[in-house]
């Protein structure tokens, strides 16, 4: 039995943590819109009517499994009765009949959840999407995982935040606050919600758990549940810490691999990988592999998922695959305006805005160049093996691969770097030097001005 708490007391109690929750969440935006995944149970009702007090804009999302016949028929009624009632826009993805072909049904039921809200939030055009997964759902996850073996990774529990398929982000408001807390809210507030009887089916490793936690007595529980997420905060925020170290660069020295104990070493490289690509497989053989890649010669790569990992001089480096490859694209550089957007970023034929004398030929992500030896039609491409060009100030010609090497670019992001190709030479290893040939001179009449948007690779 839960004791409730007083109702005045409990609601603003909850209202008032939820707003500093709202508040510190990062990279949540309170004005923008949110996708809110709802089943009808207590939590998810609790959810949206926390979001709607808060003027959150928000549309909701029902996946109706039809696993427990006209009871889950009733779920689905309920949530859209909460849609039309609230003038919020209904989703409603029907599985029923489905079954997965293999493994467990609630790890199926999970993947195919959290891909259709990824893919109906960019439908949508929402980059937010919302769980309601609460305090006592995230001593329950530890605790399978501990019982699983999962180790560290295992403690950290469930995230505040993490990223779904096609650049959404995934939050749970809810996590902070324990099963008491919302019954006590829901029932002041007279919320309706619905009761999964499945939940008591031991079949499940979660419902088993669950019902010999709530076997215990309930100052033990509560002792229990403190204790546990006590933990699991404090093995999150090393997680947080030790991923923010890495944030800018995604790159391992070997140094750093060797100091780790092994089982922060595989907890980093399955983080890491997921950072970048949320879908990556997450195996003891990614680890290995990884680990093997050490032992090999520099320029040496494995790809995970749309992840690549680079074996350096001095360790590893994790970064994406682009996935919208590209041999070469055309334009006309006199152009004013013209833009092209190719797998590493965008180019763009910018006006002059400063004069002459005062133009910057250093500049790495932009190059001031001679119009008339462009000429009217330039290709961007990748560099390839034996491109040469002249670098700025120098007399002679070099490799481009030679000039990326002494300029410290990382085997895994050397072949990414385009080029300005005008009829056979290279005006500009983007991003890096302009060719002597295309410099803007006193003589010049033509200035050609292109800047390069690179895309943000990491986090």
């Amino acid at each position: 039995m839960r004791v409730a708490l007083d109702t005045d007391t409990g609601v603003q109690h909850v209202l008032d943590r939820f707003e500093k929750r709202l508040l510190s969440l990062d990279r949540f935006e309170k004005e923008q819109p949110v996708l809110v995944g709802v089943s009808g149970g207590l939590d998810s009702i609790v959810l949206v009517d926390l979001l709607l007090h808060f003027q959150v804009p928000l549309q909701i999302a029902h996946v109706q499994y039809g696993l427990r016949g006209a009871a889950s028929f009733k779920d689905a009624d309920l949530v859209r009765q909460l849609a039309a009632s609230t003038e919020v826009c209904y989703h409603e993805l029907d599985l029923t009949n489905q079954q997965p072909e293999r493994g467990s049904m609630q790890e199926w039921a999970r993947d195919v959840r959290y891909a259709w809200f990824a893919q109906l939030a960019k439908e949508q055009s929402l980059g937010q999407v919302s769980v309601a997964h609460h305090a006592d759902d995230q001593l329950e996850t530890i605790l399978l995982n501990l019982n699983r073996g999962s180790g560290l990774a295992g403690l950290s529990g469930m995230s505040d935040v993490r990223q779904l398929n096609s650049g959404i982000t995934l939050f749970r408001p809810l996590l902070p606050f324990n099963r008491e807390d919302l019954t006590a809210y829901a029932r002041s507030r007279g919320l309706v919600w619905r009761e999964d009887k499945s939940n008591t089916n031991p079949q499940y490793a979660r419902n088993a758990l669950r019902q010999e936690l709530g076997s215990m007595p309930l100052l033990e529980y509560r002792a229990f549940r403190d204790a546990g997420l006590g933990l699991q905060s404090r093995i999150a925020e090393l997680k947080k810490t030790l991923l923010n170290a890495l944030h800018e660069t995604r790159h391992l020295s070997e140094g750093e691999w060797k100091a780790l104990p092994p089982i922060i070493r595989g907890w980093m490289v399955l983080e890491i990988i997921r950072e970048i690509d949320p879908e990556a497989p997450r195996r003891k053989t990614v680890v290995e592999t990884v680990e093997r890649l050490l032992s090999s010669q520099t320029g040496r790569h494995v790809e995970v998922g749309s992840v690549r990992v680079t074996r350096e001089r001095d360790g590893l480096t994790f970064s994406p695959l682009f996935k919208d490859a590209w041999a070469e694209v055309g334009f006309n550089p006199l152009v004013l305006g013209s833009e092209i957007v190719v797998g590493g970023g965008s180019l763009r034929v910018e006006a002059i805005l400063i004069e002459p004398s005062e133009l910057n030929q250093a500049h790495q992500n932009e190059a001031y160049l001679d119009g008339d030896a462009l000429g009217n039609w330039v290709v961007m491409r990748r560099w390839r093996d034996g491109d040469r060009f002249c670098p700025l100030g120098s007399e002679g010609s070099t490799k481009v691969k030679s000039f990326l090497t002494d300029a410290h670019v990382s085997a895994a992001h050397k072949k990414e770097v385009p080029v300005v190709d005008a009829a056979g030479k290279l005006a500009w290893i983007v991003g890096h030097r302009i060719d002597e040939r295309f410099k803007v001179t006193e003589k010049t009449t033509n200035i050609v001005h292109l800047v390069w948007n690179k895309t943000k690779l990491f986090g």
